[in-house]
């Protein structure tokens, strides 16, 4: 039979603080030491490379999961996650319930979900137009190729090159000069 083992004692409030003091410490000199020591020269992928590879992974996790109180792999899956992993606080919370119910609203066949005080621009099949089509195609309204073509042709016919078109152009962004299609177009029936 074996001796009996006399009982362990918790650690102390000072012990506890060395200990954790102690692994910071060794954490932060593994997470420069690790790379410095695989980088001398024998340079080499073999066991101690994978070990040194292997502890600094260790210290890093050790030193995120200290400041953060969440690991790096658990970092990860939250980043990564489809809900965004849970938000820190209430605010942050209700922001993303006001976002998502945005979304639905926006996804919703037009007429219906109107109370938003901002009308989206709309194609000519009815669906409403992305943020980035928004941006990109600014105020064209339907037709504006056609018309830009016409333009060109009419330009060439005069005798302007295509330096006069883009220097044209140029200056109408620059001084966000604003056409009407519908002058044009009135102009155009006389």
């Amino acid at each position: 039979m074996s001796a009996p083992q006399p009982p362990t004692r918790p650690p102390t409030t000072a012990e506890t603080e060395q200990f954790r003091s102690l692994t910071h410490n060794l954490s932060l000199g593994l997470l420069f030491l690790c790379p410095a020591i695989a980088l001398l020269p024998p340079r080499k992928v073999d066991f101690y490379t994978f070990g040194l590879g292997t502890a600094w992974l260790v210290s890093a996790n050790h030193l995120t999961r200290e400041r953060s109180g969440r690991s790096i792999l658990q970092h990860f899956h939250h980043a990564t996650s489809q809900d965004g992993g849970s938000l820190p606080t209430e605010k942050a919370r209700e922001l993303q319930r006001r976002l998502k119910e945005e979304r639905l609203l926006r996804a919703q066949p037009s007429g219906q979900g109107s109370e938003r005080g901002d009308v989206d621009q709309v194609d000519k099949e009815g669906k409403s137009l992305g943020i980035v089509e928004r941006v990109w195609m600014g105020s064209e309204k339907e037709g504006w190729k056609e018309r830009r073509l016409r333009e060109e042709q009419e330009a060439l016919d005069e005798g302007r090159g295509y330096g006069g078109l883009i220097m044209d152009q140029i200056y109408e962004v620059w001084n966000w000069k604003k056409r009407d299609a519908d002058d044009e177009e009135e102009q155009e029936k006389k």
